[in-house]
């Protein structure tokens, strides 16, 4: 079994900006799992009370989630609470030196611990913040959720997506000394479509898009989508199961509008994962399925199934006006700012293919 990774970002008038294709890392929860498939048994089907066990939505992949480097939860927009105007809206510095290559001019380079099959987290070490001590090893949906965990207006130091706010949620991008550069509103796709939780967790959907489909195709309010491949063809619409057409089964997620640019702000997205559930340590505490989903209150253990640490950021793009260029940041990004000036905006696509 083994993995491959594809990210393509794309422009605003919807031009490859640039992609990357690289294997990934099978991790020690994808055995597991498999083990959990082979040894569940099957007399549990004559019991109705036991039957949903067997049931193979338990042991697909059912999530992904975005993680950066230890010190990217320390910096950035994550360092900001310290003005009147850093306690209503997400404000974050941007640096003088920047690469086209690797980063954009918020973030710097901050790539995460290297890679090991044993992991169980996207990120092995801390992912604490200043504001917050939870240590999940990938980035928080805080501020969706900010009335309700505890974290209040810390929540907006802690992030790492906007909130479905009506008309979107403000970001504030200064210079290294303080200097207003620039604003705009942003809303997420994912929390406006209730499919992240406030872990961070993007949850997997029924919806399927044909492998190859264009660009408009994509169903970018849709969370984590399956796509399986078959031999001779193009491939074709499927539900999540593993037995994918030619043993080969694809998970795809879009970030778009305030999932690109608020976590660009936050340090970037430098490592993924795809997550299964973790059938045995659920049952241990007493719940059985239906295993549903839950924004707020998600009942639900996930074990790492595989991940992925790039060099590069994700959320890469131009955030300070340069040479008369529009701050890509703010402008490409906004809802409202779209909407005005009939533009799309930055987005990257992520394709991961598992074989078996």
């Amino acid at each position: 079994m083994h993995g491959n990774v594809l990210i393509t970002c794309f422009d605003e008038n919807d031009k490859i900006v640039y992609h990357i294709e690289e294997s990934n890392m099978i991790c020690i929860g994808a055995g597991k799992t498999i083990a959990d498939v082979m040894t569940m048994p099957p007399s549990l089907s004559a019991y109705s009370n036991t039957s949903s066990i067997l049931d193979t939505s338990n042991y697909v992949i059912q999530g992904i989630s975005f993680a950066k480097s230890k010190d990217g939860y320390t910096n950035y927009a994550h360092a900001q609470l310290t003005s009147a105007l850093e306690f209503t809206a997400v404000v974050v510095k941007s640096v003088n030196s920047t690469s086209s290559i690797n980063t954009s001019s918020v973030t710097g380079i901050r790539v995460p611990s290297s890679p090991n099959p044993l992991d169980t987290r996207v990120e092995r070490l801390s992912t604490s913040s200043l504001w917050d001590t939870s240590d999940i090893g990938h980035n928080l949906n805080a501020i969706e959720f900010s009335g309700l965990n505890g974290l209040g207006l810390t929540a907006l130091a802690v992030g790492c997506y906007p909130p479905s706010s009506p008309g979107g949620f403000p970001l504030y991008v200064t210079d290294v000394t303080g200097g207003f550069i620039g604003s705009a509103l942003f809303e997420s796709q994912f929390n406006k479509n209730h499919v992240m939780d406030q872990s961070g967790m993007v949850h997997l959907t029924t919806s399927s898009v044909k492998d190859g489909a264009d660009l408009a195709e994509f169903p970018t309010n849709q969370g984590l989508w399956p796509t399986s491949h078959q031999a001779g063809t193009s491939g074709v619409s499927t539900g999540p199961a593993f037995s994918g057409h030619g043993g080969q089964i694809g998970y795809n997620v879009i970030l778009s509008a305030g999932d690109f640019a608020f976590p660009a702000a936050f340090g970037g997205i430098y490592a993924i994962g795809l997550w299964t559930l973790d059938v045995p340590q659920m049952l241990k505490n007493g719940l059985t399925p239906p295993y549903s989903f839950g924004t707020l209150n998600n009942i639900r253990i996930y074990r790492l199934f595989a991940k992925k640490v790039f060099l590069r950021d994700l959320t890469h793009c131009k955030d300070v006006t340069t040479d008369g260029e529009p701050a890509n940041l703010l402008n490409y990004f906004s809802t409202p700012v779209k909407s005005l000036l009939g533009i799309s905006e930055y987005k990257s696509k992520i394709q991961w293919r598992i074989s078996f």
